[in-house]
């Protein structure tokens, strides 16, 4: 399928859950760069300059809200959409405290993460 020259980053420790969201937008036409920390996201970011940040909350090495606090601090890419992929019981709370776009909630329904991507990536 072509890409669309969107690159999108996805933030995520489970091996598992980065592999299948990474194949379903994939399969959507989309360029995926992941990460399994927040350091590897925080590099990335300033690498790849993605249209949108799809971030866990919690990870090893730098949680994703200690990420969203550095990509905030860095002019560079503070302006990059983040929404958060998470299943923490209060991740919509913590999404709107960190000025996230918006919350995806685990188990990730895949149709919604798709429409939730194509809104960043038109």
């Amino acid at each position: 399928m072509p890409q669309s020259g969107r690159t999108i980053l996805l933030v995520e420790d489970d091996d598992d859950s980065r592999t299948m969201m990474t194949m379903v937008l994939e399969f959507a036409g989309h360029h995926v760069v992941t990460a399994s920390n927040g350091v590897e996201a925080y590099n990335l970011a300033r690498a790849h300059h993605p249209a949108l940040i799809l971030l866990d909350l919690m990870m090893p090495t730098m949680t994703g809200e200690e990420f969203r606090r550095a990509q905030l601090a860095n002019a560079d890419i503070r302006g990059i959409p983040v929404v958060v992929v998470s299943a923490h019981n209060e991740a919509t709370q913590i999404a709107r405290r960190m000025k996230a776009r918006g919350c995806i909630e685990k188990p990730v329904d895949f149709e919604r993460l798709t429409h939730v991507v194509e809104q960043y990536c038109r």
